[in-house]
């Protein structure tokens, strides 16, 4: 799950992930919450994987990592 705070104004949110991952992101009417699925392909080995997160509303913009440690569920 995730919050926007700050001075965005209908921001968009993208995850980008590591090779073989996608992201699933649902959000709120406003954009300002919403949940983000990890999800790994096939090819995906136990290790830590780090995704990147830009949010902008072309005006503002605002980037962040984290990183997961996968053991084959998430």
């Amino acid at each position: 799950k995730y919050e926007i705070t700050g001075k965005f104004d209908e921001p968009s949110l993208n995850v980008f992930c590591p090779s073989d991952w996608s992201a699933q992101i649902a959000t709120d009417a406003d954009g300002t919450k919403g949940s983000i699925v990890l999800v790994p392909g096939s090819s995906v080995k136990t290790g830590t994987y780090t995704f990147n997160v830009l949010v902008s509303d072309g005006t503002h913009s605002a980037a962040t990592a984290f990183t997961i440690n996968y053991n084959g569920g998430l």
